[in-house]
């Protein structure tokens, strides 16, 4: 399993992900509506990937 890590805050942060979503073939819209684009602090996994995301204060 390989892990995504999304560190926030920062517009390039979003930026890249969205970008890893269109190589991927993974429609970012899609992904936020289903709840898989985690929030601060929390994890999920999505087709063998771990998603992450990290607020830096």
């Amino acid at each position: 399993m390989r892990t995504i890590l999304i560190v926030t805050p920062g517009p390039e942060a979003w930026g890249n992900f969205k970008k890893l979503c269109k190589a991927k073939g993974w429609i970012y819209q899609t992904l936020a509506n289903q709840k898989k684009v985690p929030k601060a602090g929390k994890k999920l996994e999505y087709e063998g990937y771990e998603i992450s995301r990290v607020e830096l204060r």
